[in-house]
């Protein structure tokens, strides 16, 4: 049986939306790959998602994060029961609180108590998606957000949910309202804490960790070159350093830009290298815990610059390695 594995995606760097699903589409056709996980990394994923679901028919549809500060969750919850709908169950909503610089400088949001905002969101859309039939009433408040007396139009069905997270706080709120977790930039040392970070928030909730999954985005640069590799990657792991949570969240795993990042640690959060290398990695990874390792390729969209120019080349060798990790 395949194992599950998914592709990041990235709308930047292609030349539009009409492109972007047909490279999805394309991808599905002629690679064996279980999950297109969509970013918000300047772009909009839920239309994005929603496009890609009426051009696909395998592929498990993933937001990889939907940002919580764009969205009331009632907006939310309406397209994600739309997007479930249309794509046949095969939808996974995954939610985030996105970074500061486009958040609060951008946007001007207040991400005070992020965590407990997440929890409040997450008590919304749960009540939004668990109605049955378009008469119904959905009417829940929480300190954050309000839905009173307001209906949905479709009902929600069946959709998963499971939170980005990166410090203790958010992971530990996934074990205990959410369907799974995803990780970004998570060296090999966290994954045993998120194990019980998830527990511990399953048990505060009464449910096991094993209802929880996990899911890691895993940065990949495939070279011949493993020291070409090595310095393309270091540029996307100090540029996401740069965002405060990630300096915060992997401090304590000894991440620290003014002391430089080592090759240890390169090899320890991301792929970089040969195409034998990486599917040795992902197996690896996999054992530490991680169910979904979701590719993605850092040369497309990458802090401080993009080091790649060919989209399609880059996208077909990602799945490609996803669909060998597939029948490892």
């Amino acid at each position: 049986m395949a194992k599950p594995i998914g592709v990041a995606f990235f709308q930047r760097g292609l030349g539009g939306a009409r492109e972007f699903v047909s490279l999805i589409q394309q991808l599905e056709r002629n690679y064996e790959f279980s999950h297109a996980v969509f970013t918000e990394a300047y772009t909009e994923a839920m239309t994005a998602v929603a496009a890609a679901a009426q051009a696909t028919e395998r592929l498990q549809l993933m937001t990889g994060i939907a940002n919580i500060y764009w969205r009331h969750p009632y907006a939310l919850a309406m397209a994600a029961a739309n997007v479930a709908a249309v794509s046949g169950q095969r939808f996974t909503l995954g939610l985030g609180t996105g970074h500061q610089p486009v958040n609060v400088a951008g946007l001007a949001f207040d991400m005070a108590k992020p965590v407990q905002r997440m929890r409040d969101y997450v008590a919304v859309l749960r009540a939004c998606l668990s109605i049955n039939t378009p008469d119904e009433f959905v009417d829940v408040t929480t300190p954050t957000y309000r839905a009173s007396q307001v209906r949905m139009g479709w009902p929600g069905g069946t959709v998963p949910l499971v939170l980005g997270a990166l410090g203790d706080h958010m992971v530990r709120l996934a074990g205990e309202v959410a369907d799974g977790v995803v990780l970004s930039l998570a060296p090999r040392d966290r994954l045993a804490d998120v194990q019980v970070l998830l527990a511990e928030g399953a048990a505060n909730a009464g449910r096991s960790a094993s209802e929880c999954s996990v899911a890691s985005f895993v940065n990949t640069v495939i070279r011949d070159s493993r020291d070409e590799a090595r310095s393309l990657l270091r540029q996307t792991i100090e540029g996401y350093l740069r965002l405060p949570y990630y300096a915060r969240a992997f401090a304590a795993y000894g991440y620290d830009l003014d002391r430089g990042i080592s090759d240890v640690q390169i090899d320890a959060i991301g792929i970089a290298g040969p195409r034998e290398y990486a599917l040795d990695w992902i197996a690896e990874y996999r054992q530490l815990g991680v169910a979904i390792p979701i590719l993605s390729p850092c040369g497309l969209f990458t802090l401080p610059k993009p080091f790649d120019t060919d989209s399609w080349g880059t996208y077909r060798l990602m799945a490609g390695i996803a669909a060998e990790a597939a029948h490892q």
